[in-house]
């Protein structure tokens, strides 16, 4: 078993629920989509460019902080 992207899914996962919540989304035949994820990356979507560049601020605001380190 590889630890390593599971650990990093986790992580990733986690990160982004908390830092995303009520940010920026598209409904996509029902569907709220924030992120598209595939193997270590994923995209961040948003209608508006201020959205996108707040849910960064909010990514690098989460992950810096103490509980992510």
């Amino acid at each position: 078993m590889i630890l390593s992207p599971i650990l990093f899914n986790l992580y990733s996962e986690c990160l982004t629920k908390e830092a995303l919540d009520g940010l920026g989304a598209f409904n996509i035949g029902g569907q709220i989509i924030q992120t598209v994820k595939y193997a270590d990356d994923f995209v961040l979507m948003a209608k508006e460019e201020t959205v996108l560049h707040g849910m960064i601020d909010k990514l690098i605001e989460i992950g810096s902080s103490s509980a992510w380190k």
